[in-house]
C-alpha cells in the first residue's frame, strides 16, 4: 500500500517534472483549491483517493523544484498534442534501471486526467488517475496539502496528511531514497 502513496504522490511530481521539460512551453493553470485524485491500478480492490490543495504559489514551486531535476534520472523527452502532454523518463535508482511514459491531458482548468506507464526489473506497472476541482480547501488544509481518504479498510493510511511541496523537495534531494512517509505502517 506504501507503493500505491508513493506513486501517487510521484505521478503529482512527474506532472510538474513534465511541465518544465521544455521551458518554453507552459502548463495551463489549475484552479485554485481543493482537487480529488482518483487512481487506478491494476490488482488493487479499489481507487485510491486524494484530497489535494493547491493555489498559484503552489503549482509554481513544484514547476520550479523540477527544474533541478531529481537525482538518477536522465532530462525528460517531452512532447505535446493538443490539450496533452506526453513525457519520457529514463531513471536509475540504486541500479534499478526504470522508463516511464506519461500522458496528461487538460480537458480545463477544473479537470484533468494522466496516464503512466512504469518499466523496470519488478516488471510493468501501469497506473490511470484522474484530477478535478471540488472546491476551497477545508480547515485544516493548506496549499501544498494532501489527504488519503476513502481508504477505512487500509490501517494508517486513511485520512493521512502530508505536504506535496515538502514531499517534492526530498525526492528532488535524492530520489533513489524515497523518503518516509508519514503514519504509515511498516509493510504497508
Amino acid at each position: 500500500m506504501k507503493k500505491i502513496v508513493i506513486t501517487t504522490c510521484l505521478g503529482l511530481i512527474l506532472m510538474a517534472n513534465t511541465a518544465k521539460a521544455n521551458p518554453a512551453v507552459e502548463f495551463p493553470k489549475l484552479k485554485a483549491g481543493q482537487w480529488e485524485i482518483t487512481t487506478n491500478m491494476p490488482g488493487m480492490p479499489q481507487p485510491t483517493r486524494a484530497q489535494f490543495c493547491i493555489d498559484e504559489a503552489t503549482q509554481q514551486r513544484m514547476f520550479d523544484q523540477s527544474r533541478q531535476g531529481m537525482t538518477g534520472c536522465e532530462a525528460p523527452q517531452y512532447k505535446q498534442e493538443g490539450k496533452s502532454y506526453i513525457v519520457n523518463t529514463k531513471c536509475n535508482f540504486s541500479g534499478q534501471a526504470s522508463t516511464t511514459k506519461a500522458k496528461i491531458t487538460f480537458l480545463n482548468e477544473t479537470t484533468y486526467t494522466n496516464e503512466v506507464d512504469i518499466q523496470s526489473a519488478h516488471g510493468p506497472m501501469n497506473m490511470k488517475s484522474q484530477g478535478k476541482y471540488v472546491g476551497n480547501c477545508p480547515a485544516g488544509m493548506k496549499p501544498g496539502d494532501m489527504r488519503l481518504v476513502g481508504m477505512e479498510n487500509v490501517p494508517g493510511l486513511n485520512g493521512m496528511q502530508f505536504n506535496m511541496s515538502d514531499f517534492a523537495k526530498q525526492m528532488g534531494k535524492d530520489v533513489g531514497k524515497i523518503p518516509a512517509m508519514p503514519s504509515v505502517p511498516a509493510g504497508n
